[in-house]
């Protein structure tokens, strides 16, 4: 069933323009995802978990406090961004010893013995709720970019329009594709 696409097609200049800055949303996407996994890092503190649902092994000796919070909690509240930028970002701990619990190799001072492992980013692959926020993040993103007033005549032709027949979500990246196709005559 063909698409219909109602619009102001006046307005194309606006979309070349606005296609033309959007590479220029990686940087602040790449930002706002950081934040957003450095709050799901803080999810698996909270549920004492690994980013993928299992439980993280009980402490041999309990002490009252959380699993992997010291008397400092330096490893729960030293998660930061390390660096963002156009090509995307780098979350780190602030602390030496994540990696011990992330990734736990034997340890020859401890007789060949190694941790167990308790850890707060993926290593086997994004979860799906990691996926999702990242996704959702770019979707804001480019929703706010294509959607945003770049004249006095309100919002952007194509999205201020609606598809006629057309029953579905958003989705800026199947519009992105036929607004090029109608651009360039296809």
């Amino acid at each position: 069933m063909p698409v219909t696409i109602r619009g102001d097609f006046h307005k194309l200049k606006e979309w070349k323009h606005l296609f033309k800055t959007a590479p220029e949303l990686m940087t602040p996407i790449a930002k706002d995802g950081a934040e957003e996994l450095l709050g799901l890092v803080q999810d698996t503190f909270r549920a004492q978990a690994d980013p993928y649902g299992q439980a993280w092994a009980p402490k041999k000796v309990p002490d009252g406090r959380s699993i992997l919070v010291g008397e400092t909690t330096r490893l729960r509240r030293g998660w930061h961004t390390e660096r963002v930028g156009k090509k995307g970002f780098v979350i780190a701990a602030s602390v030496k010893y994540a990696s011990a619990h992330q990734d736990p190799r034997p340890r020859a001072a401890w007789g060949g013995k190694s941790l167990k492992r308790r850890a707060m980013i993926p290593y086997r692959g994004l979860p799906a709720s990691w996926k999702s926020a990242l996704r959702e993040v770019a979707r804001d993103h480019l929703r706010r970019h294509f959607t945003s007033s770049r004249s006095s005549g309100g919002g952007v032709g194509i999205l201020s329009a609606k598809m006629a027949g057309a029953k579905r979500k958003f989705n800026p990246i199947a519009l992105a594709k036929r607004v090029i196709r109608e651009v360039n005559g296809e």
